[in-house]
């Protein structure tokens, strides 16, 4: 499906693959990861403090 799910605690912020997946939200730090042999798919990785 061409949704993406960004979670930080309670909150779910859904994006489509054409809006930036990435909201910025205080103490996390999002990094977006190409798929290895797929660049139409992105691993979307939370840092957390």
């Amino acid at each position: 499906n061409a949704q993406l799910q960004q979670r930080c605690g309670n909150t779910i912020h859904v994006s489509t693959l054409q809006t930036p997946a990435a909201t910025p939200m205080r103490g996390v730090t999002t990094q977006l990861y190409t798929v290895p042999g797929d660049s139409t798919r992105q691993i979307v990785v939370n840092h957390y403090d």
